[in-house]
């Protein structure tokens, strides 16, 4: 097949093989079955300030991994990408028109992300006409659905986790979230939404979807990230911590949503109950000063160490060197980072929001707390690290559940490739 891939995100979100390889991985699959993909995406990150992508400063081709990228600029991106992450405050009528800005700004953004992206899946079309369309994100749905309309093939939504489950469905609302929205509504063969606990099977139901064109499947995992041969103080000495050290690990990308100063608000209660803690922050984002700074405003310097964004293949060193495991985001606490905490078998402490509490049990596969009971946060960690059994317990419980219950990623990304080389031959699709 030859496959037109619209994204508005890079292959990586944080750098060069750093962040999570949820794109990367899909789209490779694609390309390790036989097939030709061409990766279409801007040449800064839509919803980001903080990456440039892979390639540089200039939008050309390259060929990464077998994976034909292609960049466009967006004009005054940078600009209006500020405008529309506005968070307006003070008096009503300044906040209703900083809303208005940031919808316009959005709507604007929304428009020349779709006119650029055409425009260049057209010109690359012409010299590989495309068997498929594939849209990467909401943003990119309209681009790919004018494309394959024009070409008479088929297109195919792909949606990594929603923020509508966490919205109020009032038409005001909805606008300002219309580029997620159009993301389920336009029309596409398929539409595969990752199960990552945002719920988004229920906004698919909501907003009439119907069932045999949703796909709702969880991401896979790189199960030998799990290597049962290093212990806890070699994997420590690696990353270079003192193995006596008790290591308090949160992985993710630093955005405001992902909760991390809940953890570092929490650090000065932990280490009154254990002084010998260590929080060890991986990650990089739009975040990171925010968080130096609270993290200096409380000094905290001693106990709380950013390492920035990591190599995904380093990731298993982290893990491995972790004695607790957290996550505390807004919207849900399942996805790729606990995805890959289970598999290592880590003590999980989290918070129970949208659908993480399908997958971790509180006191049996890990700390489930609920978002109201934040002030809990400290005590139940230094529970956790002053009782060694009860932690070995509770790792062991989440890595038997992970290899039961997840995927590897060439299982994963093998029935995505199956449905869309069904679908491009016509052979009837199962569940």
């Amino acid at each position: 097949m030859r496959i037109i891939a619209i994204s508005a995100l890079p292959l990586w979100v944080m750098g060069d093989r750093k962040g999570l390889p949820t794109i990367y991985n899909g789209v490779k699959a694609f390309v390790d079955a036989g097939h030709e993909v061409h990766f279409i995406s801007p040449l800064l990150p839509i919803w980001r300030k903080d990456v440039d992508g892979e390639f540089g400063k200039k939008p050309k081709e390259v060929l990464y991994d077998g994976i034909h990228v292609h960049r466009f600029n967006i004009p005054f991106l940078p600009l209006l990408r500020n405008l529309s992450l506005m968070k307006p405050s003070g008096k009503k009528i300044l906040r209703y028109a900083g809303r208005l800005i940031e919808l316009f700004s959005l709507a604007i953004m929304w428009a020349s992300f779709t006119i650029c992206a055409l425009m260049l899946a057209l010109h690359v079309a012409k010299g590989c006409r495309p068997n498929v369309v594939y849209a990467h994100n909401g943003l990119a749905a309209a681009a790919a659905y004018i494309l394959a309309k024009l070409y008479k093939v088929p297109n195919v939504t792909r949606i990594y986790g929603t923020f509508l489950s966490q919205i109020k469905w009032r038409p005001a609302h909805l606008m300002m979230y219309f580029p997620e929205v159009m993301g389920f509504t336009i029309p596409c063969s398929y539409l595969i939404v990752t199960n990552d606990g945002t719920q988004g099977d229920k906004i698919a139901d909501r907003l009439g979807v119907p069932k045999s064109r949703l796909k709702f499947w969880i991401n896979g995992v790189d199960k030998g990230i799990c290597d049962p041969g290093v212990t806890i103080a070699e994997a420590k000495r690696r990353i270079g911590i003192s193995p006596d050290k008790k290591l308090i690990l949160s992985l993710n990308r630093l955005d405001r949503w992902k909760g991390i100063d809940r953890l570092i608000r929490a650090v000065p209660d932990i280490i009154a109950g254990y002084p010998n803690a260590l929080v060890l922050i991986v990650g990089d984002g739009s975040e990171r000063s925010n968080l130096e700074r609270l993290s200096g405003e409380l000094k905290l310097e001693n106990w709380v160490r950013f390492e920035g964004a990591v190599p995904h293949a380093s990731v298993k060193d982290y893990m491995h060197a972790a004695d607790v495991f957290v996550s505390t985001q807004d919207l849900t606490n399942f996805g790729n980072h606990l995805l890959e905490a289970m598999t290592c078998g880590k003590c999980i402490v989290t918070l129970n929001n949208g659908d993480t509490g399908n997958f971790v049990t509180h006191n049996e596969t890990g700390i489930l707390l609920e978002p109201d009971k934040l002030e809990l946060l400290p005590s139940a960690i230094v529970n956790l690290l002053q009782h060694d059994e009860e932690r070995k317990r509770l790792g062991s419980n989440a890595l038997r559940y992970a290899h039961q219950n997840f995927q590897t990623w060439e299982e994963r990304t093998r029935s995505e490739v199956t449905l869309v080389e069904n679908l491009v031959h016509g052979e009837p699709q199962g569940a």
